[in-house]
């Protein structure tokens, strides 16, 4: 246990039994709340990274005050690093869609027959 605990514990000692009841339902509750938080992100990583962004996103915009009255600044486009792609990417999937639009395209069927899957 650490000191700080300790020392929060010895305060909730001197208070009356009703008072530390209160207090240790706030503290099992707390850590109820953080358990289920947990237990949600593992079982749905997709929800936390979504979380994230929008916390960015809200961190990014700015509120300026403008003759009494808050203007809200929208901020600029988010990018996800993983969005990204490299020039030669890039290159590639131009040289692929226009392929594409001149119709020359194999089936699933053939592309994974040629690779062996």
């Amino acid at each position: 246990m650490t000191g700080l605990l300790e020392k929060a514990l010895r305060r909730v000692e001197a208070l009356s039994t009703e008072e530390q009841d209160a207090i240790a339902s706030q503290i099992l509750e707390t850590l109820e709340d953080e358990e289920a938080w947990a237990r949600k992100f593992r079982q749905r990583p997709e929800l936390l990274r979504s979380l994230a962004r929008e916390a960015i996103e809200e961190h990014r915009r700015e509120a300026v005050e403008q003759h009494g009255r808050s203007v809200v600044i929208k901020p600029k486009k988010l990018i996800d690093p993983d969005d990204v792609i490299t020039p030669t990417e890039a290159k590639r999937l131009r040289r692929s869609l226009k392929q594409t639009r001149q119709g020359k395209t194999q089936p699933w069927s053939q592309v994974k027959h040629e690779l062996g899957l």
